[in-house]
C-alpha cells in the first residue's frame, strides 16, 4: 500500500506571509463585519420605533425621547 503526504493550504503556513497576517486579517474581518451588523440593525430598530411612534404607540414615542 502507497502512503500519501497531504500538504495544508491553509493561510498560516504560506511562506509569502508572516505568521501574524492570517489571524490580524481573520480579526479584522470579524470586527468589520462585527460593526456593520451593529449599524444595520441599530438603524432598523430606530426607524421601526419611529414609525410606531408616529402610528400612535405610547411605548415607542417615550423610547424616542429617552
Amino acid at each position: 500500500m502507497r502512503q500519501v503526504r497531504l500538504q495544508s493550504t491553509k493561510l498560516y503556513n504560506d511562506p509569502g506571509n508572516p505568521r501574524w497576517f492570517a489571524p490580524a486579517f481573520t480579526t479584522f474581518l470579524f470586527v468589520l463585519f462585527g460593526g456593520a451588523l451593529f449599524i444595520s440593525l441599530t438603524g432598523t430598530l430606530d426607524q421601526m420605533t419611529e414609525r410606531d411612534c408616529r402610528l400612535g404607540v405610547q411605548a415607542a414615542c417615550e423610547e424616542l425621547q429617552r
